[in-house]
């Protein structure tokens, strides 16, 4: 699939214990740091359509299995807006790691 700027891709799977997970990814303009085999996103990740963090990455596009839906598309936006500048999914990934390692202290 070829990535269109402004465009929404998603994509599923479904886990071992039967919960889905998607990925709804909003395709952002490119930056000169951004990697040629990659594209640079906004993306939601939802399981079993409940949302979990919206965050940036950057995508190889491979990983766009299909278009994203217009409900999806709509609860992007609305989950989107008003977020301001967004976390990269690395940095969700510290702070859960630090939350948990604080939580085992406690």
């Amino acid at each position: 699939m070829i990535e269109v700027e402004g465009e929404f891709y998603a994509n599923d799977h479904f886990r071992e214990d039967g919960a889905k997970e998607t990925n709804i990814i909003l395709v952002l303009p490119r930056k000169e740091t951004t990697p040629k085999l990659q594209t640079r996103t906004e993306t939601m990740w939802l399981i079993d359509g409940n949302i979990q963090c919206i965050y940036e990455n950057n995508w190889i596009s491979d990983f766009f299995k299909r278009e994203a839906t217009e409900e999806e598309i709509a609860l992007f936006k609305k989950a989107r807006s008003g977020l301001g500048k967004l976390k990269t999914f690395g940095q969700i990934i510290v702070e859960e790691v630090h939350l948990k390692h604080q939580g085992g202290r406690g």
